[in-house]
Parts: structure tokens; C-alpha cells; sequence
């Protein structure tokens, strides 16, 4: 039987630290998130029911490997903690020849794959959901925003050490926007934030230790907890 190796953050309390699941490796390559699936591999996922975990580096190269089994995905999934999942110091994957490691400090995000929906509940509190988003529906909600004056919903966009750029849509539980601050301060400051993913269907993790800058939408009423927030406005050169 082919196993994971697990440590603190991985599994959730009270789980088995080592399981029962057969990997495979699959590819590396210097890609960027969700190209596979906007390549048009939703069709591979409904032929069978493995699951594709695609690890993310911060030198922009991406390991993916396979559990081949629909048993055994539902079981790593219910069995994952996202907001603890880069607190711990590596990631061991134990295929049946050979085991890969990543640094922690080094995995900007993991993609899985898969047509399952994980269990995963929002540690972030004010948080019910957070979506990727396109940059140009980031540019034309923003603009949207702004001449409507509706501040329900947050906007965000993140740079990651590598380059990558990832848009989100974060929808708060409360539309007090006075509660934003603290929203983003959870986020930011956790071991790790889910995204969905609807048009590659999937989910990612995204490490907050890997996001070089970060620019929101709308500003807080109160500034940033930080020991030094500059007023300036950002202004995009083209």
C-alpha cells in the first residue's frame, strides 16, 4: 500500500498520521495556476475519478502528482486543515518508488484538482467564501465599486514571490465594511486561505507567506494593523 506522510497542520486533530493513499507522480513543469484546466482537462476529471494535486513553487515550476482513487481523494481532502497547512515546516508525499519533500517556506500554492467538494469550513472569521476571479472581471468590478459606492464584497489581488498573480472576490459574512480590517488581518496572518476555483473546478490553498504585495478593495474605515500604514493612493503606470 502506497502512503502520505503527514505532520501537524496536514491532517485534521484526532486523524491517523499516516494514510492510505496511492500517489503518483505525474509532471513537472513551469506553469501557471489553473493553466491545466483551462487547457480543458474537465473532461479527463469526468472519465475517471482521480484527483491531480498540482504544488506550486515560488520558482515557478509545478509538481503534480495523482491519487487514484475516489475513496482515497475524499479521504485526503476531508482530512486537510487549509489555515494550518503551511504552519508546518514541509510537505512529505510518499508515491510507491519514490517520496518528494517541499518547503514549506517555498510552496506558494497547491491546486487540487478534482471534482469533490472539501469540507472546509472558513477558520477566517467573517469569511463565507472566497472565489478566483479574472483580472479584467478584478478591474471591472473595482471600477464598478467605486461609482456605486457598494462595499459588500471585497476585491483583492495578490503578487506572489514568483510573479504569479491571483485575483480574488472575498465575500464577507457581515457587509460592515468597519470589519474589513479584521478580515484581512486573519487572512493574511493564517497558515494558509482556500480559494475556489470555479472555472478550472477545483480548490487552492495559497500560502500568505509567499504573497509579495497585496492591494484591496474597498480601503478599511481604520487603517491597517501595522506599525506603519503610509496614506498614499496606489496610482498604475502604464
Amino acid at each position: 500500500m502506497i502512503s502520505i506522510w503527514v505532520f501537524s497542520g496536514w491532517i485534521a486533530p484526532g486523524s491517523r498520521l499516516e494514510k492510505a493513499l496511492s500517489f503518483s507522480f505525474l509532471a513537472k513543469k513551469t506553469t501557471n495556476y489553473g493553466e491545466r484546466e483551462r487547457a480543458g482537462s474537465v473532461g479527463w476529471r469526468r472519465r475517471d475519478k482521480t484527483m491531480r494535486i498540482h504544488i506550486h513553487l515560488s520558482d515557478r515550476e509545478t509538481y503534480t502528482y495523482v491519487v487514484d482513487s475516489e475513496e482515497r481523494s475524499r479521504e485526503l481532502l476531508n482530512g486537510i486543515v487549509p489555515h494550518k497547512l503551511f504552519a508546518q515546516p514541509r510537505l512529505v508525499i510518499q508515491g510507491g518508488t519514490s517520496v518528494s519533500g517541499f518547503a514549506s517556506l517555498h510552496v506558494e500554492c497547491i491546486e487540487f484538482e478534482t471534482e469533490h467538494a472539501p469540507p472546509w469550513a472558513y477558520a477566517h472569521q467573517g469569511i463565507e467564501r472566497l472565489e478566483r476571479i479574472t483580472e479584467a472581471e478584478f478591474q471591472e468590478l473595482i471600477v464598478r465599486q467605486s461609482s456605486e459606492g457598494n462595499e459588500s464584497e471585497i476585491f483583492a489581488e495578490f503578487v506572489m514571490r514568483s510573479g504569479q498573480r491571483l485575483f480574488v472576490r472575498i465575500i464577507p459574512v457581515s457587509e460592515n465594511p468597519a470589519e474589513f480590517r479584521i478580515l484581512i488581518s486573519h487572512l493574511l496572518d493564517g497558515g494558509g486561505f482556500d480559494v475556489v476555483d470555479e472555472d478550472a473546478g477545483g480548490r487552492l490553498i495559497v500560502n500568505p507567506m509567499n504573497i509579495a504585495r497585496w492591494n484591496v478593495h474597498p480601503a478599511p474605515e481604520k487603517p491597517m494593523s501595522a506599525q506603519f500604514a503610509w496614506p498614499a493612493s496606489f496610482q498604475r503606470v502604464e
